[in-house]
């Protein structure tokens, strides 16, 4: 391998090099990369491939103003074993619409983890958030999850008329194709109440409105931050997409219910900062800064394992050709 050919790919990718780099210095994790010694301290968040082009891939800033979701580093973990390969029931865990669900199905999915939440006001949902659903606050099993018909595109309604005679316009996700409003700044989903069993929407927590105009607040009594799939759920301001702040990781593989099962396939992604990484040894040096811990870091630095050049490249063209990816 020509350390030219290997330059110009990671200069391509948004990577720094010099004389030095080599193949080998390009770093991902094995399939075994949660450690499980990462305690809550550490919160993580998975993500759509849709989502992750659009608002993390080189981005200075992670997550929302308004507060992003996320579980402990531990809760993480334990919903990849758990779901084992299952996207169904991954999405579930994190207590997701079936619209939002949907917006899954495209690409590996992504997982970031939060290594300085205490920094970014780690806090409570209130159920305001403009990443907070109808479901906030609502359990659920994948069996007695509500059934939920969201107004969609296709319905071409642009207005909807409000129970206090307002009127306010109704805007479509790029990706889902969900009707929403905004009132007051906070974002709300819009429900088809007629298509709607009244019995599920009745159980709904969460804030949103509904075709025949009804406004539902979120109900926060008895919240304690458990999401459906009976995991700890907390929110933080924005951070910094650095590697000193956040690890990213791609998860490829995977099955949605009536397919073909087939294992999660996990790896390191270092492809994403807004802060190039220059090679194996600059992540160590980063690590070494931000964890105290000396058997913590033994542990982390321990799961890394080298992958060819080649590889990462064949992965890259692959995204590319299929348009999963931004060219850079």
């Amino acid at each position: 391998m020509k350390n030219k050919k290997l330059k110009n790919f990671l200069t391509k990718v948004g990577l720094k090099t010099n004389k030095k780099t080599n193949e080998s210095e390009v770093v991902f994790m094995k399939n075994n990369i949660f450690s499980s010694n990462l305690g809550g301290d550490v919160r993580s968040y998975f993500l759509s491939h849709d989502a992750y082009c659009c608002w993390v891939v080189y981005g200075a800033l992670l997550g929302r103003e308004d507060g992003v979701f996320s579980v402990s580093y531990l809760d993480a973990n334990k919903i990849l074993e758990d779901s084992n390969g299952s996207r169904t029931k991954l999405v579930n865990s994190l207590g997701l619409t079936s619209a939002e669900a949907d917006v899954f199905r495209k690409g590996p999915l992504h997982r970031v983890d939060i290594l300085h939440p205490e920094k970014y006001n780690l806090r409570l949902a209130n159920g305001y958030e403009s990443s907070s659903n109808c479901l906030y606050n609502t359990l659920f099993t994948d069996e007695t999850k509500p059934k939920i018909v969201f107004l969609t595109e296709n319905s071409k309604k642009t207005v909807l008329e409000l129970e206090n005679g307002i009127w306010v316009d109704v805007h479509y996700g790029k990706t889902d194709g969900k009707g929403s409003v905004v009132l007051d700044s906070v974002w709300f989903e819009v429900i088809d109440d007629e298509a709607t069993p009244p019995s599920d929407l009745a159980r709904l927590n969460g804030k949103y409105v509904t075709t025949s105009g009804k406004i539902h607040l979120p109900n926060t009594e008895n919240y304690t931050g458990i999401t459906s799939g009976g995991y700890k759920e907390a929110v933080t301001d924005n951070f910094p997409n650095r590697s000193d702040e956040v690890f990213h990781y791609t998860i490829y593989g995977g099955f949605w219910d009536g397919e073909a099962e087939q294992p999660f396939e996990i790896t390191r992604n270092i492809t994403a900062y807004n802060n190039p990484v220059n090679s194996y040894q600059d992540i160590i040096v980063r690590i070494d800064q931000s964890v105290s811990d000396q058997a913590l870091k033994n542990e982390i630095v321990k799961n890394y394992v080298e992958i060819s050049f080649e590889n990462i490249a064949a992965e890259r063209r692959w995204m590319e050709e299929k348009g999963e990816v931004p060219k850079v």
